[in-house]
């Protein structure tokens, strides 16, 4: 059965609609490779584990997110899985009473692009590994978009010289929106600046690769983004440009 402080993707974009113009969105999220990450387990070489555990084990027990996490199906919970293990220990870890679901970005993106355009509205700060393919593709739609560039491995090597950068340029200009689309970390940059700013915090994850790829492929220096599994089920073309046509919209 599943967890009923848990919103499915629906809801969570739902919720996160409801809210986008009346509310500070403050957004993060934890999946399977965060829970390995936290766990000391993760195999994948891609962060430091002695720097990123602590940081991650402290972030999502931050009061004031809203920690989007795994949803579980009915076989999830009866075999006892890998996302049955990771849901348990992100929920016994953190004790929030709302949680929302760890994919609403990817269903946002996929179906009417209702929230992504406007988290990247107004002024914005984009903290990415990708720095060189967002600013070539936002250049002209969003003039106001900052991006800080991040290496996109071992990002917990710098997080502290990223998030003073950051912190400088929030204490210089105003800023409306700040998204996170680096790895595990982006979790600890928004526990971080929950307390220190006021704009939203919102970890996009994945999906700056999908909204950049069709924009980015052969454009030499730049490199092919790389794509998650989740990108074959959808036409990515059709749904970046309806992402930049509402941008536009929002923008005139």
């Amino acid at each position: 059965m599943a967890n009923e402080n848990v919103m499915d993707r629906v809801e969570t974009l739902d919720y996160l609609k409801d809210r986008m113009h009346t509310e500070r969105l403050v957004v993060s999220r934890y999946g399977d490779g965060e829970y390995m990450l936290m766990n000391g387990i993760f195999g994948q070489k891609t962060e430091n584990i002695k720097l990123t555990q602590p940081l991650l084990l402290n972030a999502i027990k931050v009061k004031g997110q809203l920690v989007c996490i795994p949803t579980l199906k009915p076989h999830n919970v009866e075999k006892k899985d890998r996302w049955y293990e990771a849901q348990k220990f992100l929920m016994d870890i953190s004790k929030h009473s709302l949680y929302g679901n760890a994919m609403w970005n990817v269903h946002d993106f996929m179906s009417n692009n209702d929230v992504l355009p406007f988290i990247f509205s107004k002024n914005v700060i984009l903290i990415t590994g990708y720095p060189d393919e967002s600013r070539m593709v936002f250049k002209s739609l969003q003039p106001d978009l900052k991006v800080i560039g991040v290496p996109r491995t071992n990002t917990s090597k710098v997080y502290e010289e990223v998030k003073i950068k950051t912190l400088d340029y929030i204490n210089r200009n105003k800023i409306d929106n700040i998204i996170f689309a680096c790895g595990p970390t982006s979790g600890a940059f928004i526990a971080d600046f929950i307390n220190i700013c006021d704009a939203n915090l919102v970890d996009i994850g994945s999906v700056l690769n999908a909204i950049l790829n069709d924009y980015t492929i052969n454009k030499p220096p730049l490199i092919k983004l790389h794509r998650m599994s989740w990108t074959n089920a959808v036409d990515i073309k059709k749904q970046s440009d309806m992402f930049f046509k509402k941008l536009k919209e929002i923008g005139e």
